[in-house]
């Protein structure tokens, strides 16, 4: 009996062993969890922060697209107030004209000098309205009717004898410079000076022939007459 006593008396001391590692286990197991759950609550802590990290940079964004908005409209501000400060110097109002009107006013027509010593010849002095009714034309051809032949090339031709001829008698026309055209023959009429000694005259005379005739593939007559400066005034203003 006394071994059976001992040995139940020294087995329950074994039970509350047993007992107390079961309950020391579940506290560890209980501490476990509550260690997840930190974790866990880790976790949602630092997605909130990431969330308001994304937050920031999207007023961040948000912040820069309206400054380069204003930045646009600044810009766009300037230019209208330099476009404005420029129309409204009077150099370039002076210049700019939006009517057609106006070249038939202007176009033509000297600008008088305070002494009135501008010199105007006849075909000067008539302004271009008066074309075919006071005066005649600077220039003679067919080009310009309807299904005229080569209305661009005369006209450019034109222009080229007319600066040949004005550089090639230098400061010796005192009248416009006509030229007319009858078939293929160009005829450039004129008023020059009596200030160089004829065979200077003849010379420059043969050498336009000989010169144009052989550039335009045409023949070419010039047709000069003399007279001093002051006969071909017709008014001074």
């Amino acid at each position: 009996m006394v071994e059976r006593h001992l040995s139940t008396s020294r087995a329950l001391p074994i039970s509350h062993e047993n007992d107390d590692n079961d309950d020391n286990d579940d506290n560890d197991d209980d501490d476990d969890d509550g260690g997840g759950d930190d974790d866990n609550n880790d976790d949602d802590h630092d997605d909130d922060h990431d969330g308001d990290d994304d937050d920031d940079d999207d007023d961040e964004d948000d912040d820069d697209d309206d400054d380069d908005d204003d930045e646009d409209d600044d810009e766009d501000n300037i230019d209208d107030e330099d476009i404005m400060s420029l129309l409204q110097q009077p150099s370039l109002r002076r210049y700019i004209h939006v009517c057609t009107a106006l070249n038939k006013v202007q176009s033509g027509r000297y600008k008088p000098t305070p002494k009135r010593t501008l010199r105007l010849t006849y075909e000067m002095a008539n302004p271009p309205h008066y074309i075919a009714h006071r005066k005649s034309w600077n220039s003679w051809n067919t080009s310009n009717i309807v299904d005229g032949n080569r209305p661009a090339e005369t006209a450019l031709e034109d222009i080229f004898i007319r600066r040949f001829v004005t550089g090639t008698w230098h400061n010796l026309f005192i009248s416009e410079i006509i030229i007319k055209r009858q078939h293929n023959l160009v005829r450039i009429a004129g008023i020059i000076q009596r200030n160089i000694h004829p065979s200077k005259i003849y010379f420059l005379t043969g050498y336009t022939e000989e010169v144009l005739s052989r550039w335009l593939q045409s023949p070419v007559k010039m047709e000069i007459v003399t007279a001093f400066k002051d006969e071909t005034v017709y008014k001074y203003i």
